[in-house]
């Protein structure tokens, strides 16, 4: 049982005698006070209940272990499978979010409610909670949209950090995009030491050609990661993606394609023509490598520069894009030698970073952090194309690949490309 301490029953007399206008100081109690003044007694007693009877709810943050798998049954009905690794008992409340995996935002909601079976699991054990969405959201429309892929979010303690999970749903059929998948062989980060402990096991796997709402390793990393990040002493800033308006409300980051212009008489394939060069590299914000491996916090995405690769033998330009160059942008305001960011499960202070920083101006501070993600472009590529057998790769594209690497780490001739434009 918790202490009670003198401060804390002065502050429970304090309390009782402001609502009851008796005053416990005096010497003796009048007769017409010893009722209230039992009051008080229990008062106190309530509060010694309490403290004795306290018991830590399940959390991750106290080394609890959940798993949670959802399978949309149709008709608006979830089940999800619950694994509960832990000693303590946990009891989901009967209320989640469903939010879009690359919206990130909450899909709409209908006046009903959601309804929950069997929330209660007991240590140690696992089974199915059944949620029917249908009172609560148009299950038709979610599974009419293409590639609207969602998550859950459950909760035991009204969605505060440590007590909130995430579970994958799928509304629509895809089986065709599973079977396309090919399984290749797990391979593990190529720093994998430098890597936060606790998040490790996400870097030991790769989970290439899956989309990323697809992987249900992705969950319990994020979840790692923000226990991580919440006990970290120091502070982590979070980098920044265009749809964020810089300090003038009139500038912002143009991502196409006025962010990254390739110059002119740049060649990355000397058998492609000159007037399709621009093509063979693209650019784009994503949360994931190509190893499939999310590459900052849930919150977070890299601006990603492709290698353009051709589905077949004597295709000029590309059909599939294979992520290359990984730039994190931050603001500049924000980016001190003190604060850190977390980038592929490592915690790094922007002194370390120094060295990887390609552009900054009054706005943004923009770093190039492939090397913290893969070191070997040529092994990079080949794992990739393990991934894809829908891509046409000889030594000429494998040059074309090793040149478009080569031309990002030109460190002055990228910080050119880099500018702004104003809106209209």
């Amino acid at each position: 049982m918790g202490r009670m301490y003198s401060h804390n029953l002065d502050n429970i007399k304090d309390i009782f005698e402001k609502n009851t206008g008796v005053d416990l100081n005096r010497g003796r109690a009048a007769p017409w006070d010893l009722r209230r003044t039992a009051v008080l007694a229990a008062v106190i007693m309530a509060f010694l209940t309490m403290a004795a009877f306290t018991w830590p709810l399940f959390s991750p943050l106290d080394g609890d272990e959940l798993s949670l798998t959802g399978t949309y049954e149709g008709n608006g009905i979830v089940s999800v499978y619950v694994e509960n690794g832990s000693d303590k008992e946990l009891q989901f409340q009967e209320q989640l979010k469903l939010i879009n995996w690359f919206t990130e935002e909450e899909a709409p909601r209908l006046e009903g409610r959601v309804r929950f079976e069997n929330t209660k699991f007991s240590a140690g054990t696992s089974g199915t909670m059944t949620i029917d969405l249908s009172g609560a959201y148009d299950t038709a429309a979610l599974e009419g949209e293409n590639n609207a892929w969602y998550y859950l979010v459950l909760t035991n303690q009204n969605f505060l950090f440590g007590h909130d999970w995430m579970c994958s749903v799928e509304f629509a059929e895809t089986e065709p995009i599973r079977e396309a998948m090919n399984a290749a062989e797990d391979i593990p980060a190529d720093n994998l030491e430098a890597i936060e402990e606790e998040l490790r096991f996400y870097f030991e796997e790769a989970y290439g050609g899956m989309p990323i709402a697809f992987n249900e390793a992705n969950f319990p990393y994020q979840q790692k990661v923000e226990e991580v990040l919440a006990r970290f002493e120091g502070t982590v800033i979070s980098s920044l993606s265009p749809q964020i308006l810089v300090s003038e409300p009139t500038v912002f980051l143009d991502p196409e394609p006025a962010f990254a212009r390739i110059p002119e008489g740049v060649i990355f394939d000397e058998t492609a023509p000159a007037e399709v060069q621009y093509r063979l590299t693209i650019d784009d914000w994503t949360y994931s490598d190509g190893y499939g491996r999310m590459v900052a916090s849930r919150d977070e995405k890299a601006w990603v520069h492709y290698a353009m690769l051709p589905q077949r033998e004597g295709d000029t330009d590309g059909g599939v894009a294979m992520p290359l160059i990984f730039w994190f942008v931050y603001d500049a305001e924000e980016a001190l030698p003190e604060n850190y960011a977390f980038i592929y499960g490592q915690l790094h202070s922007f002194v370390e970073l120094e060295d990887k920083k390609i552009y900054e101006d009054e706005h943004y501070a923009i770093y190039d952090a492939t090397s913290l993600i893969y070191t070997d472009p040529d092994a990079y590529l080949d794992y990739f194309l393990t991934t894809r057998t829908d891509t046409y790769c000889d030594e000429t594209i494998r040059q074309r690949v090793q040149n478009i690497y080569d031309f990002f780490q030109d460190t002055k001739t990228v910080a050119n490309m880099i500018y702004y434009r104003e809106m209209p």
